[in-house]
């Protein structure tokens, strides 16, 4: 496990945007929240509680109801981003002026090829 606190001030914003994070994080709560560890007493190492790991690596600031609907409103905006780029880099070019057609490409429109040499002496 990593340890969300300890990442550099410039890149610590990376984790409010990242879907990852905050599955991380509920899961994190989910397993560890209610846990109680035994530790020797020469252990200096050990966590008492789940609660004192997901503290100590910083995983504890949004409740497990908050990750959820983070993660859904980051899914639908990451959709809706891609739906517009797709219908903004989708759209047709108008430069025929609608009489350009696929396939179409020397035919005189009723499907028939024109040569060059045709039409006269």
């Amino acid at each position: 496990m990593a340890n969300s606190k300890a990442v550099t001030p410039v890149l610590r914003w990376i984790k409010y945007v990242c879907m990852y994070y905050y599955s991380y994080s509920a899961f994190v709560q989910n397993e560890f929240n209610g846990l109680v560890f035994t530790c020797d007493s020469n252990d200096t190492a050990c966590y008492g509680t789940g609660e004192e790991v997901v503290k100590a690596y910083g995983l504890g600031e949004q409740a497990i109801w908050l990750c959820i609907v983070i993660n859904l409103v980051i899914g639908v905006g990451t959709f809706a981003i891609a739906y517009v780029l797709t219908r903004w880099l989708a759209k047709p070019s108008l430069r025929c002026g609608g009489r350009c057609w696929v396939g179409n490409r020397g035919s005189n429109g009723n499907g028939s090829k024109e040569s060059e040499d045709e039409g006269g002496d």
